[in-house]
């Protein structure tokens, strides 16, 4: 399943949303069912893009609204406003093509 969503965030919230970031980026690479993550950024701070990959729609929920740190921020961000918009959506994978190489740390 693949996950892309876009978040315009408040700038009066800026603040409070990026202090949930640590917690969910330090985390996410361990989530069980997530095959591969990347953020992205529109504008760098305040609308935020991400894309995932997961083994199967029960992970991306157990990710996106479980007890852990993003979804804590999930639960702060509906209560407190800090988007002026929010698409998520949820794709199937049909297929795959080539292979995902990670670049190389320059020198």
């Amino acid at each position: 399943m693949a996950a892309p969503t876009r978040a315009a965030i408040s700038p009066a919230r800026l603040l409070e949303f990026w202090s949930h970031e640590p917690g969910i980026a330090d985390r996410l690479g361990d989530v069980e069912g997530c095959l591969f993550k990347a953020g992205l950024g529109e504008g760098p701070l305040l609308r935020q893009i991400t894309f995932s990959i997961w083994q199967d729609p029960d992970a991306v929920r157990a990710f996106a609204g479980g007890s852990g740190a993003h979804g804590a921020a999930a639960r702060a961000a509906r209560s407190g406003g800090y988007f002026s918009e929010s698409p998520f959506a949820r794709f199937a994978v049909i297929d795959r093509l080539g292979a995902w190489v990670a670049p190389r740390a320059s020198i």
